[in-house]
């Protein structure tokens, strides 16, 4: 408690403020109108780029650097993973993830299988980005305001401390697995899949308007997007 109300109603207000004050905010009422451009235009912006290029090429491209970052990212993480490392990394999922599922009605089931196990991978980094933001919560409040709160209200506040942390290490143990397999050959496979129909896609326009049927893409983009997906974590970071 923090002097009569219960902290968790304290947490619980002071986030709705927070939440009261964004809607409010100009920003979001600059992000529906974007929104609803978006949404107008949708047909459009799903034909090309804004240099005019189709959509499903950019869609590849950004896939290629999505994929070769995030496992780049991956191979550098220690062998006992830095939270901050953890915490990064779930960024660059959260990207690629965006990409996937937002193009992978044109790849089929490739896109949706490499979607899968991303959000695998997504849900572990997510579960134990939140047990350390409780545990430093926790321990946040136990080392100030709750200093002075009664030996009962300490004792469960550090049993709730210690549950967490050791939560969050169990989920740590975990991820040099699946990050094995979201890079392992099948996954691989899936994402260079997925960048070859892009592509076949973004060329099916172009060989249409010139009378001819669409050559085989280029394979020298899905090279480059599969070249550093083999390394496992701690490769390049420990030490």
């Amino acid at each position: 408690r923090i002097g009569r109300v219960p902290l968790r109603w304290k947490c619980r207000e002071t986030a709705r403020t927070a939440l009261l004050a964004a809607l409010d905010a100009k920003r979001y009422g600059v992000l529906l109108q974007r929104l609803e451009r978006f949404a107008d235009g949708r047909t459009r912006v799903a034909r090309s780029g804004p240099g005019g290029e189709p959509a499903a090429a950019l869609a590849a491209e950004q896939l290629r650097r999505a994929f070769a970052k995030l496992c780049k990212q991956g191979a550098a993480v220690h062998a006992e993973p830095l939270p901050e490392e953890l915490h990064a990394l779930r960024i660059r999922a959260k990207r690629m993830r965006y990409v996937l599922e937002f193009f992978g009605e044109l790849a089929g089931k490739p896109a949706r299988r490499a979607a899968r196990r991303l959000a695998k991978l997504q849900d572990l980094l997510g579960d134990y980005n939140d047990s350390v933001v409780a545990a430093a919560f926790v321990q946040g409040y136990v080392d100030g305001p709750g200093a002075a709160a009664p030996a009962t209200a300490l004792r469960t506040l550090g049993a709730g401390l210690g549950a967490e942390l050791g939560r969050g290490e169990r989920l740590r143990a975990r991820f040099a697995k699946r990050w094995k397999r979201f890079t392992g050959k099948r996954s691989v496979d899936d994402v260079a899949r997925v960048i070859e129909r892009l592509l076949r896609c973004a060329a099916e326009p172009q060989a249409k308007r010139v009378g001819r049927r669409p050559g085989k893409p280029p394979t020298r983009a899905v090279d480059r997007a599969t070249g550093s997906a083999g390394s496992a974590p701690g490769a390049g970071g420990a030490g």
